[in-house]
């Protein structure tokens, strides 16, 4: 079952990532969880969405004061708008909005826009593959990105694997004068 979001944290050292760290709750292996992401990210099971919120609530309550909420901003991994309008919504935003609640702290939708309608990392062999899929697939909204200018970032997915889709994320996050990134997915 779910372990504490915050027990588990993978330190990013490689030199061609722009994460701090990665934080996730769940291990993907575990058939159970996987069958939780899976009902809810493609079968539209929204109501699992009440769980989440109980396993993250319990999770973040003892790290609540070290998020500032004048320092930090919430932004999920944004789906293309084809992907969004055919699922009906997109699983990253419905978990940043739970962490917002929380946290209290402000989540933004649309700074980050995925401008290429690339096939679903799942379908991705490897991880070379998977970084290659992944790359220049997203922008910055010109118009919002002035918010972004000297905050901690909070960056939201629903499943790590090899981190190529948040890093991507992470990188134009930085370009744009982003300050730490940190990314937290319901599972690895």
């Amino acid at each position: 079952m779910p372990m504490n979001l915050w027990n588990t944290k993978i330190h990013c050292k490689d030199s061609n990532q722009y994460i701090n760290s990665i934080f996730y709750c769940m291990d993907y292996r575990n058939k159970i969880v996987k069958e939780i992401v899976h009902q809810f990210k493609y079968k539209k099971t929204t109501s699992i969405k009440y769980t989440l919120n109980q396993i993250i609530s319990a999770s973040l309550q003892n790290y609540k004061q070290y998020f500032n909420k004048k320092d930090f901003l919430i932004i999920p991994v944004p789906l293309h708008k084809y992907k969004q309008r055919a699922r009906g919504f997109n699983q990253s935003e419905i978990i940043s909005d739970i962490i917002s609640n929380i946290l209290d702290i402000e989540t933004k939708n649309n700074i980050l826009i995925r401008f290429k309608n690339n096939p679903p990392q799942a379908n991705q062999e490897d991880s070379t593959k998977r970084k290659q899929n992944a790359e220049n697939i997203f922008k910055i909204n010109e118009n919002l990105k002035h918010l972004i200018q000297n905050k901690n970032i909070i960056l939201v997915d629903d499943v790590f694997t090899t981190g190529s889709t948040l890093n991507e994320c992470a990188k134009i996050l930085k370009e744009n004068s982003a300050k730490d990134i940190y990314a937290i997915c319901l599972a690895r």
